[in-house]
Parts: C-alpha cells; structure tokens; sequence
C-alpha cells in the first residue's frame, strides 16, 4: 500500500504531495512494459535517458522487486522531490535512474529519514510551507 504527506504553500495554498511505497497501479511494471518508465523519464527530465532506451533493448530485461515512490534530495538546494526509484536487469548489467533538480539542475540522491529539506512552491516560488494534517493512503 502507498502512502504520502502533504504540504501546503502559506503564500498561494498551493499543495504538494510527497508519495511513497506502491499501490496496484504500479503493479504493471511487473510485466515489463517499459513505456510508463520511458515517459516518466522524459518528464522527469531523467539526467540518463538514453541509456534507459539502450538498455530496454537488452535481452531478458526485468524490473527488480523493490520499486517504489520514493523521496529525493537535492545535496546543493536541499529542495524535495518525488521520484519513481527503480532498477532494471538484464543479465549482469543494471540500471538505476538518476533523476535532476528541477530548480538547480544538481543530481538528486535519496533523501534520508531524518533528513532536513526545503520544499519550493511551483505556482509561486515560496518556500514556507506546512505540513497537511492529512495522510494520504491509496490501494
């Protein structure tokens, strides 16, 4: 089951979701339908996306089990964001997405528990955000 933490913007209201772990929906990547991977890549604005479509073209593909929305930090701006962290298999060749700050550009890492962040609005700029009493449960 998937969960997520809401903050809302104190300037303009505006929320932001921070999603982990999985629901039903992710379950297609089991099938080893890359498509979804491809486009949330392009979107992403994954910083490795054409090795992502060589690698797809690789023999006996797979996505290792333990995919999942995910938390990630930006070492320069500390700002957060939401990724799909994954690894694909092929034989003894791996891949792992590396994903991009949206607003510096800097190579994002996995955020750690206790990790201190910012979060940045992207309707009006603010950094002043509060946590939203409500969880976010799905599947």
């Amino acid at each position: 089951m998937g969960y997520g933490v809401g903050y809302v913007c104190k300037k303009c209201k505006n929320e932001k979701y921070i999603l982990y772990e999985i629901g039903f929906l992710d379950s297609s990547y089991e099938d080893n339908n890359f498509k979804n991977l491809i486009e949330v890549g392009e979107t992403e604005e994954l910083q490795n996306i054409d090795q992502l479509l060589k690698f797809i073209e690789l023999e006996n593909v797979h996505i290792k089990h333990n995919y999942k929305h995910d938390a990630y930090i930006c070492p320069k701006c500390k700002n957060i964001h939401n990724k799909f962290r994954y690894t694909l298999i092929s034989n003894n060749k791996r891949f792992i997405p590396k994903y991009k700050c949206n607003y510096c550009g800097s190579k994002l890492k996995i955020k750690k528990k206790n990790e201190d962040f910012i979060i940045t609005c992207d309707e009006c700029g603010s950094n002043k955000f509060e946590k939203n009493t409500q969880f976010i449960r799905w599947d």
